[in-house]
């Protein structure tokens, strides 16, 4: 998949009087208030610098937000993390606002003004080529892109699109590179149709979804165990339909999930050849994603020793 080097554009109107903006060369991806934010495509976009503004690299980060009660009201833990932002520190900022996205406290008006600063957030502390949560990553000697990859526990597809990297047996030693450590997990939501991204507890990204009937009850936690391109549809009443076809459900990517009591064997997260089954429960197959986002999601989800998981609640 091909990510934006940059943050996806804000979802909905500021609610706050926060005069954060993110470095403006991180040029983000439009967007509107019914669509949700995610990794995008563009590979070639420039790492992210703005005049006067230099965010912190993982080599001289700032002091540590200072530690709370859990008892601090909503809104004063939103206007520390906005203090964050204003002051550049968007790695601090990023982690205490997905930390309050889930508070029980937070009015309507302070939930949205949180997930619209993650949905900048994200792109920009994970996705772009700025150092922020991990080192560089200096290229060794006949290394290829795929050990260093198993070193972070991503794809070598993620560190490929992130970086810009056509040929990935090809790296140039001495080449700094930049990395996330994973695995990215993942919290889907039926009832919401929503997919949300988290990489060690910092929200990154959400997906719109679909909801397939093969199988009754989804809920439960489960392991990302295969991925699939071009996969053939085994329906539970026994309907085959081969790879490519015209009327298979599940789109060009699968990825298989593992119950760990071993149930729902064939359930998984895919693509799907008819995008109006997005933010609906009908038809065939079972987590349905756009063609744009399955892709991505392809890409970003580990499998082996260790693996991604995914957690699917109402």
């Amino acid at each position: 998949p091909d990510f934006v080097a940059g943050p996806p554009a804000a979802i909905g109107g500021s609610t706050a009087a926060s005069t954060f903006t993110l470095p403006s060369a991180s040029v983000a991806v439009q967007g509107s208030p019914a669509s949700p934010a995610w990794p995008g495509q563009n590979e070639a976009l420039p790492q992210a610098t703005s005049p006067g503004v230099s965010p912190p690299s993982a080599a001289s980060q700032p002091t540590p937000l200072p530690k709370t009660t859990g008892k601090e009201p909503a809104e004063t833990l939103l206007q520390a993390a906005e203090k964050e932002l204003d002051a550049g520190r968007y790695a601090q900022a990023h982690l205490a606002l997905s930390n309050l996205r889930h508070n029980p406290d937070m009015p309507p008006a302070q939930a949205a003004r949180v997930t619209e600063l993650l949905d900048q957030l994200a792109g920009y502390i994970i996705y772009s080529r700025e150092h922020l949560l991990e080192r560089p990553y200096t290229v060794q000697l006949d290394e290829t892109l795929e050990q260093i990859a198993t070193r972070y526990n991503v794809p070598w597809q993620l560190l490929a699109n992130i970086n810009g990297i056509r040929d990935p047996q090809r790296l140039e030693p001495g080449k700094q590179l930049k990395v996330v450590r994973g695995p990215f997990n993942a919290v889907i939501h039926l009832d919401r149709h929503e997919l949300t991204l988290m990489l060690s507890g910092r929200y990154a990204g959400r997906f719109p979804i679909g909801v397939g009937r093969d199988y009754a009850n989804l809920e439960g936690a489960y392991v990302v165990s295969n991925k699939t391109v071009n996969p053939q549809y085994y329906g539970p009443d026994g309907t085959q339909i081969d790879a490519n076809h015209r009327d298979n459900p599940l789109g060009e990517y699968w990825i298989g999930l593992t119950h760990p009591s071993g149930h729902n064997s064939r359930l998984g997260i895919h693509g799907t050849n008819d995008p109006t089954n997005l933010h609906t429960t009908s038809g065939r197959g079972s987590i349905r994603l756009s063609d744009k986002d399955i892709k991505d999601i392809f890409g970003i989800f580990s499998v082996g020793p260790v693996a991604s998981r995914v957690t699917i609640m109402r």
